[in-house]
């Protein structure tokens, strides 16, 4: 029962943490600079390159992925 009690109170406290943590958009069109980051956590860049299209990078926590949503796969 402690346990639950441990692991309850401290998802609580990370939902409240995250409901004060700021919140950020980013959107400036003469750069092509659009990116929306939860302060803390992560975040998601949309960036435009020459040779693909778009990509994504993300970053949440220490984990960083960068995801290219238009490339074709090979079958």
């Amino acid at each position: 029962m402690i346990w639950l009690l441990i692991i309850l109170g401290l998802l609580l406290t990370f939902l409240f943490f995250l409901l004060l943590t700021p919140l950020v958009l980013v959107i400036d069109t003469e750069k092509a600079e659009y990116s929306l980051t939860y302060r803390g956590v992560g975040g998601v860049n949309l960036i435009s390159d020459a040779e693909e299209l778009v990509f994504l990078r993300y970053r949440i926590f220490f984990l960083k992925v960068i995801f290219i949503p238009l490339e074709q796969k090979d079958l």
